[in-house]
C-alpha cells in the first residue's frame, strides 16, 4: 500500500488497531480507481488462506480481520447494557457511509423492542 500510495498523489495509508486502509479519496478519480483493482488483487493473493478480509468503498480500500464489523460492536454493546438492566436515554451513532447502514438498521429495531430506551 505504501508504495502506490508514494505513486499515487493524493492518496496515504492509515494504519489502525483493527485495519489498515489505503485512502485515495484525494487523488484524482481516475488515477486512484486505476491502481485499486492492481492493490485488491494483490492484496488478495496475500491474504488467501487467512482470516483477512478487504473491503472497499469510495475512495478507499481497506484490509481486516474477518469477523470484525461495526454492527458486531453495537450488538456487543446492547447485550451488555441488557445484561446490566441499564435503561439509556440514547444512542447516538454517527456515520460517514453507507457501511454505517446496518448499525442504523439494528438501533432501529431495537428501538422498536423499546428495549433499551
Amino acid at each position: 500500500m505504501e508504495a502506490y500510495s508514494d505513486n499515487i498523489d493524493g492518496s496515504f495509508v492509515v494504519e489502525r488497531q483493527s485495519c489498515i486502509e489505503f485512502n485515495y479519496k484525494n487523488a484524482e478519480t481516475e488515477h486512484g480507481t486505476m491502481f485499486i483493482h492492481d492493490i485488491y488483487n494483490l492484496i488478495q493473493k496475500i491474504i488467501t488462506g487467512t482470516n483477512t478480509e478487504i473491503n472497499y468503498g469510495s475512495g478507499y480500500l481497506e484490509v481486516k480481520p474477518q469477523g470484525i464489523k461495526k454492527e458486531n460492536l453495537i450488538e456487543l454493546l446492547l447485550e451488555t447494557i441488557s445484561r446490566n438492566s441499564k435503561i439509556i436515554d440514547f444512542i447516538f451513532y454517527l456515520g460517514n457511509d453507507s457501511s454505517a447502514e446496518p448499525v442504523y438498521e439494528i438501533l432501529k429495531s431495537k428501538k422498536a423492542d423499546d428495549k433499551f430506551f
